[in-house]
C-alpha cells in the first residue's frame, strides 16, 4: 500500500534482491541476504543479518532490520558518507557496543570509524 520507488530487482549477478518504497515521506530500502556463510559480522552475508537485528515500525507493521553495527561497517567500507555519518553520530552519543567493536575489528574498519568519529566531535 506504499508508493514503490524501486520495484524488487535482482542485483549482483542474481544473488541479491533490492527494493525501495516510500512510507510517510521516508525512503525505506530492503534487500535480501546474498550468500550463506558462517560469519556473523557482515551485513548481507552469513548468519549476522539473522542473529543481529532490530524490529522497527513501518506504518502499522513491524519489520526486522539489520543491526546498525552491520550497516555501519557496510557503509564505511563503501565510503558512503551520506549514510554512515548519522550512524557514527548515533554510536558516538549512545556508546559503542561489543558487536560494533567486533565488526569493525574483523573488517579492518576501526581506524576509519575513529577518524570519522573525531571529525564529527
Amino acid at each position: 500500500g506504499y508508493p514503490c520507488l524501486t520495484p524488487p530487482t535482482l542485483l549482483h549477478g542474481g544473488i541479491q534482491y533490492f527494493a525501495a518504497v516510500e512510507v510517510d515521506g521516508i525512503r525505506v530500502e530492503a534487500s535480501t541476504v546474498e550468500i550463506e556463510a558462517q560469519a556473523e559480522t557482515l551485513e548481507v552475508t552469513g548468519i549476522g543479518p539473522w542473529k543481529h537485528q532490530s524490529l522497527i515500525r513501518i506504518g502499522e507493521s513491524m519489520a526486522p532490520t539489520i543491526a546498525l553495527e552491520l550497516r555501519l561497517a557496510s557503509e564505511l567500507s563503501r565510503d558512503r558518507q551520506d549514510r554512515y555519518l548519522s550512524i557514527v553520530k548515533y554510536f558516538a552519543s549512545h556508546g559503542e557496543t561489543s558487536l560494533l567493536n567486533a565488526v569493525l575489528q574483523e573488517q579492518g574498519l576501526e581506524s576509519k570509524y575513529l577518524e570519522v568519529k573525531a571529525q564529527i566531535a
